[in-house]
């Protein structure tokens, strides 16, 4: 997959095969593990100041993995623009966990 300079890598969604700690075996299905995701992308462009452990360089795309599967069914992985069609709610790391929490509370898409 090309990638245009500049623009972040394609985020990964495959669905995966889950792991049990507790029995060390695999479940049969393969689907995102994650209620919902996020999206994290480093904005900041200045090579001189960037900082990747300074959370305010950041961008944080929130959505719930029901709005991803009716988006992209089975894809393995989305672009920053096609996320951004999808509308996922953005939020500050200070933000980061309300956000998460409402993506959760989402129904089912078509409930």
């Amino acid at each position: 997959m090309s990638v245009t300079p500049g623009e972040p890598h394609p985020f990964d969604i495959e669905p995966k095969t889950g792991w049990y700690a507790e029995t060390n075996t695999y479940a049969t299905e393969r689907k995102r593990q994650a209620d919902v995701f996020v999206f994290c992308v480093l904005t900041h462009t200045d090579k001189v100041t960037v900082d990747p452990l300074n959370l305010d360089q950041w961008d944080f795309y929130i959505l719930s993995t029901n709005r991803l599967n009716a988006a992209v069914g089975e894809q393995k992985s989305i672009t920053l623009g096609s996320l951004l069609r999808q509308n996922p709610a953005r939020a500050s790391f200070a933000d980061l966990r309300a956000c998460i929490e409402a993506a959760a509370q989402e129904l089912p898409v078509g409930s």
